[in-house]
This record gives structure tokens, sequence and C-alpha cells, in this order.
């Protein structure tokens, strides 16, 4: 991809496509063209003029100008069912695992997509456990149709109102 005009927002949509998390970082690199023998020379062609919506991204080949290819740092958000409990905990960071409060109702949508993510099958069944107080703890807003749970809502909290973890239990 092209590095001419590339936006932050571009950026986060290319990472959405691809099942991940949030853009983390835009940079470039140079693309030199190669010479084979004294009289062909290869001018590699790049994806250019990338416009993203609704999860979808195009754009044209050709040379880019400025010589520059894209490097997009995307957030990765991978998820884990922990311990005898079954707790549900999502990377909140990118590299730190956290368990995730519970709503006062369960959410089997959080649970279908952290199945799928984890490849298990669907959701069993989901409930809750008790919370560690002195434990960073996430809050996941999912619909249930999600790819991944880069697609939810994912913040860290400091107070988790039900005091609970979110148990999932999948099919395997």
């Amino acid at each position: 991809l092209c590095f001419d005009g590339v936006e932050l927002a571009t950026a986060e949509s290319l990472c959405t496509a691809m099942g991940l998390g949030p853009a983390t970082d835009i940079s470039s690199q140079s693309v030199v063209p190669r010479m084979y023998s004294y009289d062909t020379l290869e001018i590699p062609t790049l994806l250019s003029n990338i416009r993203c919506n609704a999860g979808s991204c195009t754009g044209s080949r050709g040379v880019c100008p400025s010589h520059r290819a894209l490097i997009v740092s995307c957030e990765v958000i991978e998820a884990r069912i922990a311990g005898d409990n079954n707790a549900l905990e999502v990377t909140f960071d990118g590299q730190r695992f956290a368990p995730v409060c519970a709503a006062s109702d369960p959410s089997w949508d959080i649970g279908k997509v952290a199945c799928a993510v984890l490849g298990l099958g669907g959701v069993h069944a989901v409930g809750t456990t008790d919370a560690v107080p002195e434990v960073p703890m996430v809050s996941v807003v999912c619909e249930g149709s999600e790819d991944s749970l880069s697609s939810c809502a994912i913040d860290v909290v400091d107070n988790c109102p039900s005091k609970k973890i979110l148990a999932v239990h999948c099919e395997l």
C-alpha cells in the first residue's frame, strides 16, 4: 500500500478489515526500484488512493509518487478462558490480559464472539464468578455479529459495578 495521503482513520479501517484492534501507529518505508540488468529497471507498483468505508477498502494500482510503502501497526486483541471458573479474559493493551466485568445480566453476545475467536464453536453457557478487587478489569460490549473482539467496545474499568467476572462455557 502506498503511504501517500493515508490518515489514521484509513489505518483504523485497514486494521478492522484484518480483524485486529485499533491502529496504534502509521509509518512508511522506502520502496527502492530494482535493477535486473543494465537496461531493465523494475519499479514496484503499490495500491494507492486508499479509501475505506463500512469495513471495505479500495484503491488503484500504480507507481506510488512518494516511493514509500505504508506500515500500519494494529493492536492485537486476544481472549482466553482462564481457570476452573471459566473466566473470560481479554487483552486491553495488546499485551496484558484482564478479566471481563460481567453486566448484571451476563452477555451471550460477548460469549458468542469469544468462543468463535477461540475456535471453540458456539457458546454453551454464560455466567459469573466472583471478581478479585485489586485486579484491573475490562468492560466489553458486543452485538454478537462481530468477527473478532477488536470489533467490540473494550474499555478498562476502575470499578466493576456487578463485582463479577463474566464466565463463558464454549461448545467443543
